[in-house]
């Protein structure tokens, strides 16, 4: 079983902020816009707006209701709506985007913009004054303005990144997507870290619900997912689109999201047609059971019992304290009394002592982990489209190196050539060491040996990554980055591709583009390449992507002349072939919206992975070839990390 790694897999940062006094207001309903689109939905009336990227062209309904607020006895508990919208007189306003679920503020972080102080960069950080609040279900509608409630389009909804514990919908602008491609968007939020994934035996349904058998505790947010995909079915007829035609996808964390429903056949059947998963298949093998989960819970509630609830400490009825208490009078509690207690802490309090967003398998929701449910046949049925990035690992490596050279939280210090060559070219550490800090000692041992494991096809050499922001010179950051790449990425969803193309039409992708910008890392001397979360600009609005904190991060960074590219424009451009590829890429994931197949005329053909084992090269080349499944196992040492991440036998 390989290393999980859920803070590094944390992205789409600071998010577009529309209007920072809006956000802090969060949606209003009854707002009475002056203008704008009118819907009559079964809830009720809702006023959206024109995009705030592309105009007229396309209509936004931006903070959508879809569940209440879930706390107080709703946190961690299945999510529910017991309200409505407004009248024809007084329409719900949604023209406000919606505020994030509560999380850690940090680099790739989209946090309750409550009070905000700085801009991100170097000399001004990022600071919040006040916690957030868990009232946070909303999602959003994007149509094309020329849309009828007859229009019938089919639907994508996205399912955001950020490790389970970061991120939010309002970092996602799909206006061009919807406005070339005639179809609907819907971005949503849902709980994350703690408030979407804790599993703690005292938080156990008690009677069976929709989402739990009896005994089940943890993937909230999973949950919310599949509550918002049941408001589209109940709902987006009233905003043009077709309920019958709905496609789930997400990158990265929002990616594992669309494998986890993909698993949840109890829950999850019928509420879409197709799965789009970008960057997705990383826990393929890792999906803790019931009991584990639980355990790693226990440990998060005797942190926060033993807690002082940031100076306000709680109590029950009958005085019976629920903060600065021992592991004795922890294990004195009754499961009802530990869950009490855990709904009456702060925001603050929960976010300080959780250890990141885990879903958990052996439930209702997720029955079976994903191995066992692809492998098997025991999941929802449907087409999927499955790809990773070529380079994912370099948005992630750079942080070995940040306690070497400064810039918490943000790398600030640009090192020509790469931290991790630099410290090779001054012999402070070592390759093999560093790469010890990526793969673990005994497998950098391996990786390092002479001769080379048979399984080995791609030596993770410095040589063998010459770097292209630094005069071709050797790469040991973007040597590192392969590994973490192949091990982490590339080969679990290859695997993931192998198991559904038996039971399910699937296309699988490799992103590669050499010179995509990097939005959410500033320069720091090497080549970010196709890096995690960088094909996401080639879908979505790239300023709003990367937002004004991550923009005046990645300036402040000097960068001498020769050394690397220029910094000065944020979000930097994409080349012409690389616009050419946005064009191409939002096409296949909007033709597979509308028909379950990525192909139309004037798009290069893409076969399907069952069929030829085609690994669709998404590059700027105007004719570029696709990799058979060998190749790219090859390319990424899949048949050395294949079976440590799948050991035979499990």
């Amino acid at each position: 079983m390989r290393r999980h790694y859920p803070s590094r897999l944390c992205h789409g940062s600071g998010a577009a902020l529309l209007a920072l006094a809006a956000l802090v207001a969060g949606p209003q309903a009854n707002a009475n816009p002056a203008s704008g689109p009118v819907v009559e939905t079964p809830l009720g009336f809702v006023q959206g707006a024109v995009s705030p990227t592309v105009g007229s062209a396309v209509e936004a309904f931006l903070g959508l209701r879809y569940a209440d607020s879930p706390s107080g006895s709703l946190r961690w508990a299945p999510p529910q709506f017991t309200g409505a919208y407004g009248s024809k007189n007084s329409p719900t306003a949604a023209v406000t985007p919606p505020t994030a679920c509560p999380q850690t503020p940090g680099e790739f972080s989209n946090p309750n913009p409550m009070v905000i102080q700085g801009n991100g960069s170097e000399n001004e950080p990022v600071k919040l004054d006040l916690p957030g609040t868990e009232d946070c279900l909303f999602l959003n509608v994007w149509r094309p303005a020329s849309t009828t409630e007859r229009s019938k389009l089919p639907v994508l909804i996205w399912i955001h990144g950020g490790a389970l514990t970061t991120g939010a919908s309002v970092s996602y602008d799909p206006s061009v997507m919807v406005r070339d491609n005639g179809i609907i968007v819907v971005t949503i939020n849902y709980r994350l870290a703690a408030f979407g994934w804790l599993a703690e035996s005292a938080l156990a349904a008690d009677a069976s619900n929709h989402f739990q058998n009896v005994g089940d505790t943890g993937d909230y947010g999973l949950m919310d997912q599949q509550f918002a995909m049941a408001w589209v079915r109940d709902n987006i007829a009233s905003f043009g689109g077709d309920p019958a035609k709905v496609t789930i996808s997400g990158e990265s964390a929002g990616g594992l999201s669309v494998s986890l429903n993909l698993a949840s056949p109890n829950t999850g059947a019928g509420l879409f047609r197709g799965a789009i998963i970008e960057s997705g298949g990383y826990m393929t093998n890792d999906v803790a059971p019931l009991a584990s989960s639980e355990a790693a819970g226990a440990g998060f509630v005797s942190k926060v019992l033993e807690s002082n609830n940031n100076g306000v400490p709680q109590s029950l009825s009958g005085n019976i304290a629920c903060n600065n208490l021992t592991a004795t009078q922890i294990a004195a509690l009754t499961p009802a009394q530990v869950a009490a207690c855990l709904r009456l802490q702060s925001i603050e309090t929960v976010l300080q002592n959780q250890s990141g967003g885990e879903p958990t398998s052996g439930t209702r929701i997720v029955p079976l982990g994903l191995k066992q449910a692809f492998s098997s046949g025991a999941f929802n049925r449907v087409p999927v489209l499955q790809g990773t990035n070529h380079d994912e690992g370099r948005l992630f490596v750079p942080a070995d190196f940040d306690a070497v050279f400064g810039g918490t939280p943000n790398p600030t210090v640009f090192v020509p050539g790469g931290p991790a060559q630099a410290l090779i070219n001054s012999h402070a550490q070592t390759f093999e060491q560093e790469l010890a800090g990526v793969v673990g000692a005994a497998l950098a041992t391996e990786l390092t040996s002479k001769p080379l494991p048979k399984t080995v096809t791609a030596p993770y050499s410095p040589a063998a990554f010459p770097n292209p922001d630094f005069r071709n010179q050797p790469s040991a950051d973007e040597a590192l980055s392969a590994a973490f790449t192949d091990e982490v990425f590339s080969c679990n969803g290859l695997e993931a591709n192998d198991f559904l193309k038996d039971f399910v039409q699937v296309y699988a992708y490799e992103f590669h583009d050499p010179n995509a910008p990097n939005l959410f890392q500033p320069l720091i001397g090497f080549s970010f390449g196709s890096s995690h979360a960088s094909e996401l600009q080639y879908l979505f609005d790239p300023t709003t992507l990367q937002g004004p904190f991550d923009a005046a991060a990645n300036q402040s960074v000097v960068v001498p002349p020769g050394d690397g590219p220029s910094n000065a424009v944020q979000p930097p451009p994409l080349t012409e072939g690389g616009t050419l590829l946005a064009k191409q890429m939002k096409g296949y994931w909007a033709n597979f919206v509308k028909t379950t197949t990525p192909n139309s005329f004037g798009l290069p053909l893409w076969r399907p992975f069952n069929i030829s084992g085609e690994v669709r090269q998404l590059t700027p080349a105007l004719l570029s070839f696709p990799l058979d499944a060998a190749s790219f196992s090859d390319e990424h040492n899949c048949g050395f990390w294949g079976p440590i991440l799948n050991p035979p036998g499990t």
